[in-house]
């Protein structure tokens, strides 16, 4: 049985899979570690308390190893990948504050399948 943080997380797994094996990103490329930290501590805060549809907290364990991640950590990235995998948080909002990433855009798919504007353009 699916929860809604299994049917969230769908999509960014998706992202994160598509990361390329072996990518390099510089922190100076993608976003700085303070602004990564806050969006961590973001992600921490909302996760600790149960809710209905977030049943399962976050543990203490897991939320204070979250947010002791170091520079090092987040230039290889792959600590991040796990984090943003294991609690459905957009990677391109995680690393570089970008929000577009967090809102569905059904709109242009419709708009690819020609059913918005009638137009037949693919």
């Amino acid at each position: 049985m699916l929860n809604r943080r299994d049917v969230v997380a769908a999509p960014s797994a998706l992202a994160v899979m598509a990361v390329p094996a072996g990518v390099e990103a510089s922190l100076a490329d993608v976003g700085l570690p303070t602004a990564i930290r806050e969006r961590i501590a973001k992600v921490v805060e909302t996760y600790r308390v149960p809710t209905f549809a977030y049943p399962e907290p976050m543990s203490a364990d897991e939320a204070a190893a979250a947010l002791a991640l170091t520079d090092a950590d987040f230039e290889r990235l792959e600590p991040l990948l796990v984090f943003a995998q294991r609690w459905g948080v957009c990677l391109d909002w995680l690393v570089q504050g970008d929000v577009s990433g967090l809102l569905p855009d059904g709109r242009h798919s419709r708009e690819r399948e020609g059913r918005v504007g009638g137009s037949e353009d693919a």
